[in-house]
């Protein structure tokens, strides 16, 4: 499935808002997130260093994740979420290889791109140690040390 990855470092209700809703709101793993999409998204990307990326198929966002950079060079992904529509489609893979380059373009140093998934959630689990996530002692916190100089 080809799609084309945006990256928005400000929220616009208009552009993102009703698109955001469709994926999140019926998705059990990301309750902060369900109950008002718009809002979680507006209060995020207000904090400096967080930016959406989305992913779009025939001019629909199918799938996003919210990356925060603030604490750099330990980025956290938030959300990661793909339409169920399109799901086993290679859609979060392609999201998540568009958000380690993205990372590794903005960075330009070495990092550690982390996130926290919890134990029920075993889609996730599966989906981020295929993709070399590993679990730390901090429980749900996975993470995959990247340094943009090996991985161009």
């Amino acid at each position: 499935m080809p799609i084309r990855i945006e990256t928005y470092a400000q929220y616009d209700h208009h552009a993102l808002g009703h698109e955001l809703e469709k994926i999140y709101s019926a998705e059990p793993h990301c309750p902060e997130v369900s109950g008002d999409p718009s809002q979680y998204f507006q209060h995020a990307m207000a904090n400096p260093g967080s930016d959406l990326i989305a992913a779009r198929f025939n001019s629909k966002i199918i799938a996003a994740a919210l990356i925060d950079c603030a604490h750099a060079p330990e980025l956290m992904i938030h959300n990661l979420c793909v339409h169920p529509a399109t799901r086993q489609r290679r859609v979060g893979s392609q999201l998540l290889d568009a958000i380690i380059q993205w990372c590794s373009t903005s960075q330009g140093q070495p990092y550690r791109l982390q996130c926290r998934i919890e134990a029920n959630n075993k889609t996730a689990i599966t989906f981020f140690r295929h993709h070399g996530f590993t679990q730390g002692d901090d429980g749900p916190l996975y993470s995959m040390a990247i340094n943009p100089a090996q991985n161009p």
